[in-house]
């Protein structure tokens, strides 16, 4: 999974500059199989076809350790 390319459609997403469905492909080409937005946990998480897996913080928030 290419997490730059992730990171730059996280970056697009939230400033409105790139319409969804381009978001979408551009997180297929960089080889995300899934993801999950945790609205509440301020991240957002994607998976790989291997079973990797990135997270990306919302502007502002940071991991914050067990709970």
């Amino acid at each position: 999974m290419n997490t730059q390319m992730v990171g730059e459609a996280a970056r697009a997403t939230l400033a409105g500059t790139m319409p969804f469905p381009e978001i979408v492909g551009n997180l297929i080409g960089a080889g995300v199989q899934a993801y999950i937005a945790f609205l509440r946990g301020k991240r957002v998480t994607d998976w790989g076809r291997g079973g990797d897996q990135h997270t990306e913080w919302f502007p502002g928030a940071a991991p914050t350790g067990s709970r």
